[in-house]
């Protein structure tokens, strides 16, 4: 497999929709119009369905273990991250190169977009700990100034199966803290959400 340019994407204020993979995504997504927006991202192991569509413009992971490798698709613009401590500041190169090394590994290329440090470093201070996917695609994006509509954030509710796919899973984020970052942004008028907060 060999290695080719990662393509340019502008996505200067371009309508992005941020689909989490947590059991009210279907739900979430009766209420937007997939066509009204430039991209749709997903993120880690997410499955097609006919609940929550098929559409994926942009897949986000941080190339981690528990990523199912059949989720991995060449064809789309890949948007990678990395996990760290929040006291890592700045992020550790070693981390960056697992990122993009994985990356290589199964994809043949680094990813389109890398989360810059400074755009962790804030989120891990924010959250007080490494953030989720979810998180880190929100921090993202707003890196890019995009407009952001979240769906399928069910903040890992423990009282709900895990994913919308299946029930298994186990997370290491700080749930409360993440979901308080993204109700101050919706109530600055920052992004819109449409999973209930």
């Amino acid at each position: 497999m060999s290695l080719h340019k990662n393509r340019y994407v502008d996505y200067y204020r371009k309508k992005i929709l941020i689909c989490g993979n947590g059991p009210c995504l279907g739900e979430d997504l009766t209420e937007v119009n997939m066509h009204e927006f430039d991209f749709v991202l997903r993120m880690n192991s997410w499955q097609p369905s006919e609940q929550v569509g098929d559409r994926c413009d942009i897949w986000c992971s941080s190339f981690w273990k528990d990523v199912r490798e059949d989720s991995f698709d060449n064809s789309k613009i890949v948007w990678g991250i990395y996990w760290l401590g929040a006291t890592d500041d700045p992020p550790r190169h070693r981390e960056h190169v697992f990122c993009t090394e994985r990356a290589k590994k199964l994809l043949g290329r680094e990813p389109d977009y890398i989360i810059p440090r400074h755009v962790y470093t804030y989120i891990c201070s924010t959250l007080g700990h490494y953030p989720s996917t979810g998180a880190s695609a929100v921090a993202m994006a707003r890196a890019k100034e995009m407009y952001i509509t979240l769906v399928g954030f069910n903040f890992f509710d423990q009282s709900k199966p895990f994913h919308y796919y299946d029930s298994k899973g186990v997370h290491y984020h700080k749930a409360g803290a993440e979901k308080a970052y993204v109700k101050d942004l919706v109530q600055k008028g920052k992004i819109i959400c449409k999973s209930v907060l």
